[in-house]
């Protein structure tokens, strides 16, 4: 047995001896969360728990970004020119490595991408274009990336 804790920290009056094996994976730009991230797993180490943290770093959004993480949902061709709307704007939504410069909860992305988005509503928390521009922000999102660091992690657990 064992916990995967995404998106935040556990309340530290939870984290009692015997607690399971936790493996965290958290975006260090959200600064708050990573602070008690940080926290969880000296105390949980302390206790001898056995403890992982995974850092979800920023990505940069290249012409198959969103094709890739859609499973081909968006396609190809959608996917690049997406990506290229995003970078030409007169004041670009991409820096010059293709990372996004401010968070997508608060830029005004969704008029650059609404007329190639399809029958996505681009609505916070459940579109799937958003969600993707939320973990390549990475600053607090779910994410499936590191699925297989994960698993492996909660596996080696098990044989214990």
């Amino acid at each position: 047995a064992g916990i995967v804790c995404q998106v935040q920290a556990v309340p530290s009056r939870l984290l009692v001896d015997g607690f399971p094996p936790t493996i965290f994976v958290q975006m260090p730009r959200d600064s708050r969360t990573a602070q008690g991230v940080e926290e969880n797993a000296a105390k949980l180490r302390a206790q001898r728990t056995r403890v992982a943290q995974i850092r979800v770093m920023p990505l940069p959004i290249d012409a198959q970004y969103f094709a890739r993480n859609t499973m081909r949902r968006i396609s190809p061709a959608q996917s690049a020119a997406m990506a290229a709307a995003l970078a030409s704007q007169s004041k670009s939504l991409l820096n010059v490595s293709g990372y996004l410069r401010a968070d997508p909860r608060r830029s005004r992305w969704r008029a650059v991408l609404r007329p190639l988005s399809g029958s996505d509503a681009l609505v916070a928390d459940k579109s799937p274009i958003a969600e993707l521009l939320n973990v390549a922000f990475a600053q607090h999102e779910m994410t499936a990336d590191h699925i297989d660091a994960t698993l492996d992690f909660l596996l080696v657990t098990l044989r214990r």
